[in-house]
């Protein structure tokens, strides 16, 4: 019966080793390949030697069982070859471990050539990225499959740990340092980050992924694919009107928000005459004469405010007068002016974002007018939970841009900055009545609890068994 169980259990082993082992994650990067190759190696001598001491623990245990040796016939004092054996054996394998080990060591420690440099920045409870050419996404990051990026990360709060699992990437996050890994991915795909150190109540949401697309798919190797811009079409029409207006265009009325990317596709229906088309003050575009039936582009970002709807049309009156006439209605909501300054002071800059802090209704719809008075490019960007609310690209000294319209449905408190000088250019927000400041574990009352439970449980059970007999 013993032979029997210790065959069994042997080819319940062997079939654990012939096994395919299932990942806890996809290789997808050069630095995950050899953290995984050093893991199963290590894993391979952890194995071997788990079937010999378990090996001669279970022939001990049946050889030596009580049935068949109730009393032992000798005392074994020692044996030193024994001794020798496991002694210089683990010290072998500890040996190889280490030969293997530190070339993964360097090989991961030891920056390529970076094809590009992305400064990774924790916050409370958001991940920010900021590329070379100073735009930034947030929470999720974008590179080019094969390309070998630098990382500089640090936080703004509290320590943080940004990991991505596939890629063989963990570093801390420390505020006030900056810390320096790379990382490549060979596999295009998206792979979860994660914050993996515990750094406040939202840790759990702390969250992205690194989208890697492959190479020849997007202009630049790094940062979010380029917006696509939906397509309006402008039809110019000598016919389909009335008695009064025998012309018409279509669409007669085009709507879009402050900040809008706007691209118009201007058919000329008409057969033997071109018109050109115009976009009235204070909007202020247009194109020249579009041939008949032919069509022409009219791209532009909708960058000023408007309280009334403004005429689009051919320039010339009459064509208007005969029914080509539209119009172009600005959804502003409620512009809000940002200022962005690193005015200098003593030779030094002084930073500064205002309004300070920047105070949004509840519920309410909000356009940024963004004016950089400074004299550096600047952008703008909101923290957790508004990090959707924000104008990447950079925007030169002595102009503006628009962001939104944004509606602020969630009472918060956080912070609103240039990311690409975030320590220096920041400033509180609050929406409605702002949010609860984030508390810890309430540790004292847990420990309390927890005494106040065990204690007399502990102090009856003494008791109980201090009053039983004495079974020797």
């Amino acid at each position: 019966m013993a032979r029997r169980g210790a065959l069994v259990l042997l080819f319940v082993l062997l079939g654990l080793l012939a096994a395919t082992p299932a990942s806890a994650y996809n290789s997808a990067g050069p630095i995950a390949v050899e953290i995984q190759n050093l893991f199963w190696a290590i894993t391979v001598f952890a194995v071997i030697v788990a079937i010999v001491v378990f090996g001669a623990l279970l022939i001990f245990l049946v050889r030596y069982r009580e049935a068949v040796s109730p009393r032992p016939t000798t005392w074994i004092e020692g044996n030193r070859r024994v001794e020798m054996v496991w002694t210089v054996v683990p010290t072998i394998i500890l040996i190889v471990i280490l030969i293997i080990s530190v070339p993964v060591l360097v090989y991961t420690d030891t920056l390529p050539t970076p094809d590009t440099t992305v400064t990774v920045i924790g916050t409370q409870f958001v991940w920010n990225f900021t590329y070379e050419d100073r735009t930034s996404s947030s929470p999720d990051l974008w590179i080019q499959a094969g390309i070998v990026v630098r990382l500089e990360v640090t936080s703004l709060d509290v320590i943080h740990s940004f990991t991505v699992p596939d890629l063989g990437v963990k570093i801390d996050a420390l505020p006030g340092h900056m810390n320096h890994w790379w990382m490549q991915a060979d596999t295009p795909g998206d792979y979860l980050i994660q914050c993996a150190e515990l750094c406040g109540v939202g840790h759990y949401g702390m969250r992205g992924i690194v989208h890697v697309f492959a190479a020849g798919t997007q202009p630049k190797i790094y940062g979010p694919p380029p917006k696509i811009v939906p397509v309006t079409d402008v039809y110019l029409r000598e016919t389909g009107g009335n008695v009064s207006q025998p012309w018409t265009i279509v669409p007669k009325t085009l709507t879009y928000g402050i900040g809008a990317d706007i691209r118009l596709r201007i058919w000329n229906n008409a057969t033997s005459t071109a018109h050109d088309f115009s976009i009235d003050a204070p909007i202020s575009e247009s194109i020249p004469p579009i041939p008949p039936l032919s069509y022409a582009w009219l791209n532009f970002t909708l960058t000023t405010p408007s309280p009334t709807p403004v005429p689009y049309g051919p320039t010339n009156p009459a064509d208007r007068a005969n029914g080509m006439e539209g119009l172009f209605t600005v959804q502003a909501g409620n512009v809000l002016r940002i200022d962005l300054d690193d005015g200098i002071l003593g030779g030094t800059h002084t930073w500064s974002v205002s309004p300070n802090p920047l105070v949004l209704n509840y519920s309410k719809t909000y356009t940024f007018e963004i004016h950089n008075i400074g004299s550096v490019a600047h952008n703008f960007t909101m923290d957790a939970p508004y990090a959707f609310v924000k104008h990447d690209l950079p925007i030169a000294p002595g102009t503006f841009a628009f962001a939104g319209p944004y509606t602020f449905n969630r009472n918060a408190t956080g912070i609103y900055r240039c990311s690409i000088h975030p320590t220096n250019m920041l400033a509180p927000y609050i929406v409605g009545s702002g949010s609860v400041a984030a508390q810890g574990l309430p540790l004292f009352d847990m420990v309390a609890i927890t005494i106040a439970v065990s204690a007399p449980v502990t102090l009856a059970y003494v008791i109980h068994h201090a009053r039983r007999r004495d079974e020797d």
